[in-house]
């Protein structure tokens, strides 16, 4: 039996190799057109198939297609991260319980006082901190008046913490540039004073029943409402009996009773904290001492094989590496060794017109084709596909160098030139 380059067989299998999917049926084509292919005869006819260009793209498909299953995409960080820090608001202080509270909570046996008092200090802030040494001492101030024998450990209450809040994590963070490590609890802030009661309106002595506002221009809006309804220059706020000459004046008064450095109401979304150098120690709260914020975190991901791809994506390289090496490499004229050249190489120039019969009944004749035009237009599919075979990934790195050596010869070929 003669196996033709353009047998009905190798025009099926050609069909079926769009079917990605179909794991057996890509198989058994792939399978196939390997056997066809690995005929030299058969692999330089081939390059004239008219569906050659269109197999090799739909080759370097399958690569991809099997590709996307065994690659994991890694993120690599560049440079140093910066990092965050609290913005502090100066115009609300922070939490201090008075000694009635106090007095209740030291009611209490350990460790139920100092959960009841970490919660009523304490805040979660994911990119707050503290330091131990601040935490304790804070502690210790609270409740060293009751008495020190009555109080937990500096170890049992920083373990302590991540029982009362599960998300706040005691770590150690390293020194940069010869300072010593610090021990933090990360993700817990303190709590700020309530401001609600400094935003109630307290007019006609105490007498408005309006609830707290949530800015001061809001009260202030408020209070020229009552002014409007009931004009007069004689001041009703609280125990206040200011009497102003000129309604102008008496508007002027009226602001001293606002609360003063009211924060900004912010938005639900937005954090309380800004973006600093790595290395920046310097004071955020205040905002004309803050250093320059660094540029935006670069990063970068890059595809990497975690495992070699199934069976399909070596039979179509084996393909593909067969029509390479038919398309670039001249296997018209080789070296050959006998006794004419005294056991020295020379150069065997290839016979034109014999025919011969090779394995399994396959003609080895050149069909009556031009193989040097056949070359061309092997080297113009391959360069067509140049693009795709750039992000084919192989794990096993035998198998990746025959990627590359392809690639490295279709980038090596002239722009200009006119393959067909």
């Amino acid at each position: 039996m003669h196996v033709k380059p353009t047998s009905p067989a190798l025009n099926a299998a050609i069909r079926v190799l769009p079917i990605h999917f179909d794991r057996d049926l890509i198989s058994a084509a792939l399978e196939y057109i390997l056997a066809h292919v690995s005929h030299p005869a058969l692999a330089k006819a081939f390059l004239h198939h008219p569906e050659m260009p269109q197999v090799l793209r739909l080759l370097a498909s399958q690569l991809l297609y099997d590709q996307q299953r065994v690659i994991d995409h890694v993120k690599l960080t560049l440079g140093v991260p910066p990092k965050t820090a609290i913005a502090q608001n100066n115009a609300i202080g922070l939490l201090e319980l008075t000694q009635e509270e106090l007095d209740s909570i030291s009611t209490l046996p350990e460790p139920d006082r100092v959960t009841k008092w970490m919660k009523r200090v304490f805040e979660i802030s994911p990119h707050a901190e503290i330091t131990q040494v601040d935490f304790w001492g804070l502690y210790k101030t609270a409740f060293a008046q009751y008495g020190p024998d009555s109080m937990l450990p500096a170890t049992d209450l920083i373990k302590l913490v991540g029982t009362v809040f599960p998300s706040a994590t005691p770590m150690v963070v390293p020194g940069v540039g010869g300072k010593p490590s610090k021990f933090v609890i990360k993700g817990l802030e303190r709590k700020r004073a309530a401001a609600e009661g400094r935003t109630k309106c307290h007019w006609g002595k105490w007498g408005c029943p309006t609830p707290p506002f949530d800015s001061a221009a809001s009260l202030f809006i408020h209070l020229k409402e009552h002014i409007a309804h009931y004009p007069t220059t004689t001041c009703t706020w609280g125990s206040c009996t200011h009497h102003s000459g000129t309604q102008k004046d008496f508007i002027a008064h009226l602001r001293t009773h606002l609360p003063l450095q009211l924060p900004v109401v912010r938005h639900p979304g937005q954090v309380d904290d800004v973006i600093i150098p790595a290395h920046s120690h310097a004071d955020v709260g205040v905002p004309t001492a803050r250093p320059v914020p660094p540029p935006p975190q670069l990063f970068m991901v890059y595809p990497k094989p975690r495992e070699d791809p199934p069976p399909t994506s070596f039979a179509a390289l084996l393909i593909m590496r067969i029509l390479y090496r038919t398309s670039f490499v001249q296997a018209e004229v080789v070296l050959k060794t006998d006794g004419d050249h005294f056991g020295f190489p020379g150069i065997e120039q290839p016979l034109t017109g014999e025919t011969g019969e090779g394995a399994e009944g396959v003609e080895t004749e050149d069909f009556g084709l031009d193989m040097l035009e056949g070359q061309w237009r092997g080297q113009a599919a391959f360069k067509a596909i140049g693009g795709m075979l750039a992000i084919v990934q192989i794990h096993d790195p035998v198998i990746a160098t025959w990627v590359d050596e392809m690639l490295d010869t279709i980038r090596a070929l002239p722009l200009s030139e006119k393959f067909i």
